[in-house]
């Protein structure tokens, strides 16, 4: 009986101890599921926070660039309300009429950029970039004469034809132009000029053809058909609309410039303000090649005083040569760039006129704001850097 015992409790024992190894493992299987839970949890909480953590980095450099921008926009625009003061007031740069051909209207650069005390001097109208320190930034801003460029709209007239026959007749033809033209070349140079009289002048109910021109019948009858203007020209690029005019010969080609750099929608006179005039209007009016008009730019900005006369005297038709003046008109662009250090984070720019009237003031027709760092400005004005 006690072997029984025994024997029973032997069995109790294994079970019992069987059974205790069971829930142990099991214990243990619990404990490392646990585990790799807890684990991937933490990594989804650590991702979400990363992530929290780079949109709040980004929204912070955001926050900090718009408001570098901001500020720099406005420093930029500071800098060309302070040009427009300077022009207005001053003395030695008030615009020249039509009959004025002195020298008037030049820099003066002692006057010009950062003074010794830090302030900042007098801007000019030359043309050229000058930099000043402002409020954390600075600026750059460069006064561009609308006078600087031939006058599309007074050229536009039966009185300006030589003078238009002129400038087409070498910027389609460059240097050959002074070697006799065909009479190919003759007709496609007369069909330009007519075209763009015909354009440009309101015959009212009796449209008058040119012989080369073209009026609202050429128009009307092309496969994309569209009304002649017969008015001013409002954009530069109205002229690829004038029959004749090619893409070639409006942005340039074989090393010459085009009409677009040549030519303002917006200038007020017929004449020329040759001590603005860039490179590109130096080398139709007096037909040399470009390493000619970069030298008479540089020496214009060393020597200005007797340019105009040199000028005069460098060209061929006494037509062209009347033109030329020394007095600025009172219409120019003017262009500002607000800059953080050696970056430039805002560029604007307007159109002002009245800048001879320092009673009223100026008047602003057109606002440029937020242009790109490489604009060319209206009419593809020429960019020559800071």
């Amino acid at each position: 009986m006690a072997g029984w015992f025994e024997w029973n409790a032997t069995r109790w024992r294994r079970k019992t101890g069987i059974r205790q190894a069971d829930r142990r493992g099991r214990r243990r299987r619990q404990r490392g599921a646990a585990l790799l839970l807890v684990v991937w949890i933490f990594i989804v909480l650590f991702v979400v926070v990363l992530d929290f953590a780079s949109s709040m980095r980004d929204d912070g450099l955001a926050t900090a660039n718009l408001a570098d921008e901001t500020q720099v926009y406005y420093i930029a625009v500071a800098g060309l309300n302070r040009a427009v003061y300077d022009v207005l007031t001053d003395p030695n740069a008030q615009a020249g009429d039509d009959d004025d051909d002195d020298d008037v209207g030049l820099a003066v650069d002692e006057e010009l950029g950062e003074t010794e005390d830090g302030t900042c001097g007098r801007v000019t109208t030359n043309g050229r970039w000058y930099e000043c320190d402002f409020a954390g930034g600075s600026y750059a801003v460069r006064v561009l004469d609308e006078s600087s460029k031939l006058g599309l709209n007074a050229l536009a007239g039966d009185q300006n034809v030589q003078v238009l026959k002129y400038v087409v007749t070498w910027l389609l033809l460059g240097g050959n132009a002074t070697e006799g033209v065909g009479v190919t070349e003759s007709r496609e140079i007369e069909t330009v000029v007519d075209s763009i009289l015909d354009w440009y002048d309101d015959e009212g109910d009796e449209e008058i053809t040119r012989l080369n021109g073209a009026e609202a019948d050429y128009y009307s009858g092309l496969s994309q058909p569209y009304p002649i203007k017969n008015g001013r020209f409002d954009s530069l690029e109205e002229l690829l609309l004038v029959r004749g005019v090619t893409p070639e010969l409006f942005y340039g080609f074989d090393g010459r410039p085009g009409l677009r750099e040549v030519f303002s929608v917006d200038s007020k006179t017929r004449h020329i303000n040759v001590m603005q005039a860039p490179a590109a209007v130096l080398r139709v009016l007096l037909r040399i090649d470009e390493e000619e008009a970069q030298a008479l730019v540089t020496q214009r900005e060393e020597e200005p005083f007797g340019f105009v006369q040199q000028v005069q005297g460098m060209v061929g038709d006494p037509m062209v040569a009347e033109l030329l003046r020394g007095g600025r008109s009172p219409r120019a662009t003017i262009e500002a760039r607000g800059m953080m250090g050696d970056r430039v984070v805002a560029h604007v720019a307007a159109m002002v006129d009245d800048l001879d009237d320092d009673f009223e003031g100026p008047t602003y027709l057109k606002w440029f704001d937020r242009v790109p760092a490489d604009w060319a400005g209206p009419g593809a004005v020429e960019d020559e850097g800071t």
